[in-house]
């Protein structure tokens, strides 16, 4: 009887043992598609990686123009068209990530979606689906008269494990 029950246990801890590993495979493959989950969210959390050590390639390019009502129109573009369904295109990216802590507000335009932040100073903007991206305007509109040019800090993600964080525009 002894030996039936170290058996059963034994039995019952390789069953756990399979659920947590299972449940361990697929979150660590888990991503966003529709956007960041989150302000302070990291590609390093959900990726899995590390951000790329070297510069963002010379192929994505960021613009960040005044606009004639006040606002600040930033642009990130890569040097070619996507096809309209397309994850991974070679010049393209599929992700983003933009923070501002600048008094003002993100408005929601194609492509793009605004998020809450819990931090009141912090305002940001990510991807709305995993499509590859080659050209993506976001715009920020200051409150009041204010003329301060608002820093974006920018997450950009080419593919799942390859990505840059920390770009300053």
């Amino acid at each position: 009887l002894l030996q039936e029950i170290i058996s059963s246990c034994q039995l019952d801890m390789r069953k756990d043992f399979l659920v947590m590993l299972v449940v361990n495979m697929m979150k660590t493959t888990t991503s966003f598609p529709t956007g960041s989950p989150g302000c302070d969210y990291s590609p390093s959390y959900g990726h899995q990686v590390l951000p790329q050590s070297e510069d963002v390639p010379h192929n994505i390019k960021f613009d960040k123009t005044p606009q004639a009502d006040g606002s600040w129109e930033l642009t990130m573009s890569g040097n070619m068209e996507c096809p309209l369904d397309s994850v991974y295109v070679q010049d393209s990216f599929v992700g983003f990530l933009v923070k501002t802590f600048a008094s003002g507000y993100f408005t929601k335009s194609e492509g793009v979606q605004v998020l809450k932040c819990d931090d009141w100073r912090t305002k940001a903007v990510t991807h709305v689906d995993r499509r590859a991206k080659a050209n993506i305007r976001i715009v920020f509109i200051p409150y009041g008269n204010q003329y301060h040019q608002p820093r974006f800090n920018i997450t950009v993600v080419k593919e799942f494990k390859i990505f840059w964080t920390n770009i300053e525009v």
